[in-house]
Formats: structure tokens, sequence, C-alpha cells
């Protein structure tokens, strides 16, 4: 390797009346080098990353940090549980130029949620609550059809209930009547709808079973040293960063993002990258809950039907080349994954961009970096099928994808066929964009997103009638496609005008 050839070189040349000894120990004392930089190296790839991996990891967060318009940056790597890679980079305040540093905090955002469903799952430790408790066993004011949602529902978004938007009523009352007042969405267990209103009332029920307390509850799973708080805009915490957000033409702007303390939990939470690393270590050391309460907790939920995404206990699954990972991302800003079977994770906290992107991707190619086994194919996948419809006819494109769909065996084709699609539905190619769609549509006849990619096409192509049989179709499959219900009442309206 690399630093096998760097680090020696024979000298022949100097006198010696015993040449052939001389050569010999340095025979000898050469491959002692080799062997022992080998193993130095089979040891070191095993706790940490490798000078290598480690400047292509830097390499690429400097050109993703550019690329997007990212004002700051903290990012750790933990393998084996151990610190291997951590790097601050850019500014938590553009006005004023203030560096991110180890001081710095950033707003979790949604990410919050996974602190709750640990501190659930305490609780649950404790003898204090169970997964399978009816939530009406802890918080007395629900409606009717409210009452036989589990814990486990609200943990993995399978409540049903009907969405209640943290940013939307300052006052937990006025909140409180709009989301009684509302219909569920689906009967619980059933199905999937990623949803406010569980962790509000996981908070509630923190609350009843905490003295009314829920943020010192939750900041409890972190040193006693650590600057982890809950804030708001409003609120004045040192070394907090400054948030932005893009602009119309990818100018960054201020991002004001209020969350009333009543919905703490679903977002809120503050913390540093060096508290996180602590956090992470702990519970993988098991010093939070036990092994098998976080086997519980990493267990994907039983959902009756098929489902287009997935939750645990409180965590959203990841899979890359059919290996799950574990974590969630905060607005579209900060994120953390777990790979339990790598004994690997990252923790990536950001303050904005000027491009909106996903997140997921990133951490994505991160991983790929640190092993061959989580190299996500998708973007090779992606080009290939894209250069297929190109350049190719329809017909004979969907023969080659057929084939080529078996060289990339854990790639999600679904995703690929549909970011394609719309693509090209972006660059004015309708009719190819109408062809994969329609192809996607048959690989993944039970998925609602395919039909709705496709009613979508027709409509941007004038196909009235082929739009509301699509729409109509995912509307079938997911009832809580609201977008579906808005183009079918639309396309109804103009083709009654028509």
């Amino acid at each position: 390797n690399c630093h096998s050839q760097a680090s020696f070189k024979l000298i022949l040349s100097e006198p010696h009346v015993n040449l052939k000894k001389k050569k010999e120990k340095m025979k000898k004392s050469t491959w002692l080098l080799i062997i022992g930089l080998f193993m130095f190296n089979n040891v070191y790839s095993q706790i940490g990353i490798l000078d290598t991996e480690r400047l292509q990891i830097k390499t690429f967060i400097s050109e993703i940090k550019e690329k997007l318009g990212i004002p700051g940056l903290a990012v750790a790597i933990i393998k084996n549980k151990k610190v291997v890679y951590k790097d601050y980079l850019g500014f938590s305040n553009l006005e004023y130029k203030v560096p991110i540093t180890k001081e710095s905090l950033f707003r979790l955002h949604s990410l919050s949620k996974i602190f709750v469903s640990l501190g659930i799952f305490q609780l649950i430790e404790s003898n204090k609550i169970s997964l399978d408790d009816s939530i009406s066993k802890y918080i007395n004011d629900l409606p009717e059809s409210w009452k036989k949602v589990k814990i486990s529902n609200l943990l993995s978004h399978s409540s049903g209930l009907p969405d209640m938007r943290e940013e939307s009523l300052p006052v937990e009352e006025d909140a409180r009547k709009k989301v009684y007042g509302g219909e569920k969405q689906f009967e619980h267990g059933t199905s999937v709808s990623y949803n406010q209103t569980n962790f509000w009332l996981l908070n509630r029920i923190i609350k009843n079973l905490n003295d009314g307390d829920f943020q010192g509850y939750i900041i409890n799973q972190f040193q006693k040293e650590s600057k982890v708080t809950f804030s708001n805009d409003d609120d004045i915490v040192e070394n907090r960063v400054t948030e932005y957000q893009p602009g119309a033409n990818n100018e960054l702007k201020h991002h004001h993002f209020f969350i009333a303390d009543y919905m703490y939990g679903a977002g809120g939470l503050t913390i540093s990258l060096d508290d996180f690393i602590d956090w992470d270590l702990n519970l993988k050391q098991n010093k939070l809950i036990s092994a098998d309460s976080k086997n519980q907790m990493f267990k994907e939920f039983n959902y009756t039907t098929p489902v287009p995404y997935a939750f645990t206990n409180g965590w959203f699954i990841l899979q890359v080349n059919n290996i799950p990972s574990y974590g969630f991302n905060g607005g579209g800003l900060v994120n953390y994954r777990y790979y339990p079977d790598k004994d690997l994770s990252i923790i990536w906290l950001t303050n904005g961009c000027s491009v909106r992107h996903n997140i997921d991707d990133i951490t994505n190619t991160l991983f790929g970096y640190l092993d061959e086994e989580l190299k996500d194919r998708t973007e090779d996948a992606q080009k290939e099928v894209y250069e297929l419809f190109e350049t190719g006819s329809s017909r004979k494109a969907v023969r080659k994808y057929k084939k080529l769909k078996h060289k990339y065996p854990f790639v999600n084709f679904e995703n690929v066929l549909n970011s394609i699609g719309y693509y090209f539905l972006s660059q004015k190619k309708k009719e190819q964009a109408i062809s994969i769609f329609i192809l996607s549509t048959e690989e993944f006849p039970q998925s609602a997103n395919t039909y709705d990619s496709l009613g979508e096409a027709y409509l941007e192509n004038n196909e009235l009638k082929l739009s509301l049989e699509n729409y109509k179709k995912s509307l079938k499959l997911n009832p809580v496609n609201e977008n579906a219900k808005m183009k079918i009442d639309l396309i109804k309206e103009r083709l009654e005008n028509d």
C-alpha cells in the first residue's frame, strides 16, 4: 500500500566489508517493516480510517459545502465506538463572520424525535409505560375515536390521527381544539403517515409521568455539563448558529422557524456536535437503555398494509444494499444515521443551504467511503437508465432497462424512475416522462406514488381523462393522498367546463 512504499528504501551504496550479511540484515528488516505496516494498517482500518479515506471525505465535504451553499457545518464519523473523523467548516453567522467551532449549537428540528423515542424506552424500562398501552391511559381528554391508539402507533406514525403542524398555532388550547375536530386518516396500525400530532401526544404523556417536566426529562440523557437545551427563534442562546434558507434565486436568506413549546420533542432541541457524539457513544454502549430495549426501539413496526416507507418505534429506516440504518433528519439541515451491524454512525449538522437537496444522499456517500458494502449504486443506475431513455426509443429503452436492473440488485428503482421521469418533465420532454412513469406503474403496481406521478405527467400533457384515471388509482392505494384529491377535483372541474 501507499504507506509501505513511502516508508522505506534500500540503501546499497554504503561500503561494508560483509556486504552479503548487510543485505540479508536489510532484507529481513525490510520484510519486518512491510509486515508491521500491513498489520498496522489492518488494525487501523478496523478501528479508524485510512489517510486516503480521510482525504476523500474531507474533499467531498468541502466540495458539497461549496456546491450546496452551506454556510457552516459540523460533522463527525464514529466507527467501532471511536470518533474517527470530526471537522468544523464555515460560519455560524454570516453577517459577523462567526466561525463554526466546537461550541456551536445547532437546532435539530425533527431530528429531536429520536431523543423522545429513547426517553419513552427509558420509561418502559422503569415500568412506567408500555408500547401496547392505549394513550387514553395517560391522557383523559381524547376524542372517542382516538382512545384505542397505542404508544407504538405514535412512535411509528401509524396512528392515522389528523396532523397538527407545529408552526400553525402558538397557543396549545387552540391547537388542541383544532386537531381534535379533525378526521382520522386511517385506522391505527394499518398504514403510515408522518405526523406531528404523534409527538405532541408523547410530549403530554411524558409530562404526565414526570411532574409536568418534559424538557428536563429529555435533557437528562446528556452529560450534566452539556449545553443541550430546547429553544426557539426568540430565545437568546449563547453560541447558537444562525439559520439560512434558499431565496428565490438561490441566494441565502434568514430562516425563521418557530415551534411552540408544547410541540417540543417534535422539534426544538439545540445541541453541540460533541454533546451529540457523547450521546451516540452512550447509546452504543447501552448506557442510556439496555441492548434489548435498543433492539426493540429499532424493530420495524408491523403495518397491516403495504407502506411506501417505514418507521421503527421512533426512528426512520433507510436501507442501502439491503443493510438497514436508523436515524432521522431535521428540516433538511441536520442528519443522524446509524448502522448497528457496522457499528458506524454519522452526525451531520448544518445551519442552512442555498440549494435544496436530499440530505441522506450526503451521508450515503460518506458511508460509501468507509465501507465497500455501503456504497450506494443509485447514482450509477440512474445515469445508465437516463442514457437509455435519452438516446433510444422508449420501447427499446424499456427492454434494455429490464435487463439492466439486475445489475443493481439493491437499488430502489422506483425512486430512480421517478426522479428521471420528473427530470424529463422539467425539460418539457413529456413523451419520455410519460413512458418512464408508465414503466414505473408496471414495475411497482402497489405504489400510490407511481400513479400520482403518471397522473401529473398526463396532466402536463393535457390528457385529462388519463390523468384523472391515474390519480384515482393513486388515491385508492393511498386514501390520504391530499395531492391526488386536489388534482381530481381540479380535473373534474376542467372536464365539466370543456
